[in-house]
């Protein structure tokens, strides 16, 4: 969409035309995850909220799009941006809150911890059950790859990891933290400047410490689950990843205790 044709990590190609932006599995894995985000799509027609930001979708042995340009193009995309999180949490006194359990994959971070940083593991295993967030349907992958316009109609694409019950809190951090931060620093750096801060607000969005943490174990989880099915987890990603829990589990002990 962006006007470039590369290979995803996935092993999907995109390939841009004129008019159009293809989605091209070259390898098992990208057929597996091509099929799994059809699916995706399919649900995400079935939800009053994104359904408004759903691009016209074609899809044989591939995904088909039209061109579109992306958000970052646009100057006031942080203007735009504002106004559809007003929106998008502007139904939040009706939602109803859940334990974080109920609200992210937790699976893949427990086995994480289980495995590698064991004395950790009573203390998540519990924390999950202590903190709740308000449920809602989310997107995702909430970055600039994938958030475009067309004559001021904003379009999301990349559909798989949306999920119908997890909380639209981890799209607005997403959102802040991948365009807040320079290409070459890792998200959990620029998560700990944010946690550390005194600004609680994002926008027009009040959020607490407890939604800051919930999200870092979000997008851990949602991290190493696509690396395990893409058996791409490594001593490196594991020594990686051993280092930034044990930093995690110090401020969530400062914060919920």
């Amino acid at each position: 969409m962006s006007g470039k044709n590369f290979i995803r990590p996935s092993g999907a190609v995109l390939l841009r035309t004129s008019s159009y932006v293809y989605k091209i599995p070259l390898t098992v894995m990208a057929v597996r995850e091509l099929k799994k985000e059809r699916t995706q799509i399919e649900e995400v027609k079935k939800d009053s909220h994104f359904l408004q930001y759903l691009p016209d979708y074609s899809h044989f042995f591939y995904l088909r799009t039209p061109l579109l340009t992306p958000i970052n193009m646009r100057p006031d995309r942080h203007a735009i941006m504002e106004k559809y999180f007003d929106l998008a949490f502007s139904e939040m006194p009706v939602y109803q809150s859940k334990k974080i359990r109920k609200l992210i994959n937790v699976e893949p971070y427990l086995n994480f911890v289980s495995q590698n940083i064991i004395h950790a593991y009573d203390f998540w295993n519990n924390f999950f059950d202590i903190v709740e967030l308000p449920m809602s349907s989310i997107h995702g992958d909430f970055h600039a790859d994938n958030i475009f316009i067309k004559d001021d109609r904003l379009f999301f694409i990349d559909w798989i990891r949306y999920r119908k019950e997890s909380s639209r809190f981890f799209d607005l951090f997403d959102y802040y933290i991948f365009f807040g931060k320079d290409a070459h620093i890792p998200w959990f750096e620029f998560w700990k400047k944010c946690i550390s801060s005194d600004s609680r607000k994002i926008f027009n969005i009040i959020f607490t410490e407890m939604h800051l943490i919930a999200y870092a174990l979000w997008k851990i989880s949602e991290e190493q689950k696509t690396l395990y099915e893409r058996n791409n987890m490594n001593k490196y990603k594991i020594k990686k990843y051993i280092t930034v829990i044990e930093e995690l589990t110090d401020y969530a002990k400062k914060y919920s205790f």
